[in-house]
């Protein structure tokens, strides 16, 4: 059977250039064709003639691109959709249209963020309602029945990224809200210490990052050594040459050390005895001995 000539012939945005001298291993005749894009590819005579192929793909390509602008049809107005399903400008005009409205982020990171910030203030039944809802935290009524207006105040979540309520105890709100790191949200909790040093109130974790301090640190100079919060944020901890009589905690003088060690040494006298002696405690007098403590004489 004779080969149908198609040579110089349009198919959608296909233009037939010549012929692919031997035919598909399934009996089809092939042709180069060249899109309107200037993209060079062969496809199947049969494809071309029944309309299955118009392109080389790059009209699924363009489709699948959310479009720049949309005009909607309910108030006129041009404005940038989220997806291309998104048909209308608002929620408002959705509503008049009859139709739902698609912002197409239903799996996207800022959705979750609102739809979990709604659960926790709204939803008895939420694990969380009690540290939320439960103690008056709410969400305004801006952002409540409309994502839409959460994603214009708020933005797109930068990566690392989670929704953080600047004051505990105040509401979801455009001017409460922002998008925090992970360690800048964890510090703004309700159950982290603060600390006020000369007139400045920051969170304790806070004070060791512009130190160069753990939380721990800052903590145990506080509560178990009885520091003043000025000294506890601004000491900066011992290095292995600032160690033993320059210690501020040390007991005990390097010479008095020598002594503790040669006494027992000998036998002469027992721990319990030096820890009476010197006014320490066992532990600290059996660590010396031990060299558990002052290693560096």
């Amino acid at each position: 059977m004779r080969a149908i000539d198609i040579v110089g012939e349009r198919f959608g945005h296909l233009t037939v250039l010549e012929h692919v001298p031997p035919p598909s291993r399934k009996g089809r005749t092939l042709c180069i064709c060249r899109c309107d894009c200037g993209t060079e590819t062969i496809v199947s005579v049969d494809h071309l003639r029944s309309g299955h192929t118009q392109s080389c793909g790059c009209l699924k390509k363009k489709a699948r691109l959310k479009p720049q602008q949309v005009t909607c049809p309910v108030c006129g107005i041009d404005f940038e959709p989220f997806s291309r399903k998104t048909k209308f400008c608002s929620e408002a005009c959705s509503h008049r249209g009859n139709s739902a409205y698609v912002h197409g982020r239903s799996f996207s990171r800022e959705h979750r963020s609102w739809t979990h910030a709604k659960g926790r203030s709204f939803n008895p039944n939420a694990p969380n309602f009690p540290g939320w809802g439960g103690r008056g935290i709410t969400m305004c009524d801006r952002w409540r029945d409309s994502f839409a207006t959460f994603f214009a105040d708020m933005g797109s979540c930068p990566p690392g990224c989670v929704l953080d309520r600047i004051d505990n105890d105040g509401p979801y709100s455009p001017e409460n809200c922002r998008w925090a790191t992970l360690s800048e949200s964890m510090t703004n909790r309700r159950n982290v210490p603060l600390v006020t040093v000369d007139g400045v109130t920051l969170p304790l974790p806070e004070w060791g990052r512009r130190n160069g301090l753990t939380s721990a640190t800052i903590y145990a100079r506080i509560k178990r050594l009885g520091w003043s919060p000025a000294e506890a944020v601004t000491v900066p901890t011992f290095s292995s040459w600032e160690r033993g009589e320059q210690h501020r905690s040390a007991k005990l003088t390097a010479a008095q050390v020598l002594k503790i060690r040669s006494e027992y040494a000998v036998g002469r006298i027992t721990k319990a005895a030096l820890a009476r002696k010197y006014a320490i405690s066992d532990r600290t007098i059996s660590d010396v001995v031990n060299r558990k403590k002052w290693r560096h004489i």
